[in-house]
Formats: C-alpha cells, sequence, structure tokens
C-alpha cells in the first residue's frame, strides 16, 4: 500500500472527507486530490496531515512501526495502543536510511562498473571479441 493510499484509507475510517483536512492543511480540496491521486506529497504536507489526523509520520511509512504501535498491547491504565516515541522512530528511520544508502552505493558502483565496461564512443571495440 503507499503512502497516499495509506492517507485516504485512514481518512475514510476517521470520517474526515478531504475538502475538511484541505482547509486544516491550507490547501485546496482540488490540489489535495491532485496530490493524492498522483503519489506527489511532499514531506511538509505530509507533516501537516499527520498532524491533523494525529498520527506520526512515520504511520504511513513501515508496516512494522504499525505493528509496533498496534500491537494492542497497553500500560496499565491506558486505553490506547502505546505509540512510539519520537527517539524510536528516529532510529528506526535512521536504520532504514542507513540501509538504503549502502543500496544506492551499490548501485552507483554497479553502474560505474557498466560505464567502464562500454565502449567509447568512436572507438572500434566490440565486446566479447577482446579487440
Amino acid at each position: 500500500m503507499t503512502v497516499n493510499e495509506k492517507i485516504k484509507a485512514h481518512i475514510e475510517s476517521k470520517g474526515i472527507n478531504l475538502t475538511h483536512l484541505a482547509k486544516k492543511i491550507e490547501m485546496s480540496k482540488q490540489n489535495l486530490s491532485s496530490v493524492l491521486s498522483n503519489n506527489d506529497i511532499k514531506l511538509s504536507q505530509l507533516q501537516k496531515i499527520c498532524n491533523v489526523l494525529g498520527v506520526p509520520i512515520t504511520y504511513f511509512f513501515d508496516e512494522r512501526l504499525d505493528v509496533a504501535r498496534h500491537d494492542g498491547n497497553t500500560r496499565a491504565g491506558e486505553t490506547e495502543p502505546r505509540y512510539l516515541s519520537k527517539d524510536e522512530q528516529i532510529s528506526i528511520l535512521m536504520r532504514d536510511m542507513n540501509l538504503k544508502i549502502e543500496q544506492l552505493e551499490e548501485c552507483r558502483e554497479e553502474v560505474r562498473r557498466l560505464k567502464s565496461s562500454q565502449p567509447q564512443p568512436g572507438s572500434n571495440h566490440q565486446p566479447g571479441t577482446g579487440q
């Protein structure tokens, strides 16, 4: 499920209409609808939506975080599931970001390797012939 699909599902489950949400985040209904339909949401817009919906921004990104928050466990005297602290959210996001950086570095190395194995323009090198 994409971030935008999760947003739509969440606002529907809360009974919030797009007009109300758009007003709360200082955006036109048409623009909000377009952003959600085109999967083109900016981080600042997402943060405003999260503030209105009362959920942390990580709510829309990682199913593992949803399980950690909504596992049904509550502390004594609490009626609501425990949300991850900001430090816990940051720790998870930093770990995921570092993993993505490693993956990008691997991709960058693969691109370099592929570029170095390509013949230069104007050369008569034919792959596999050694010439």
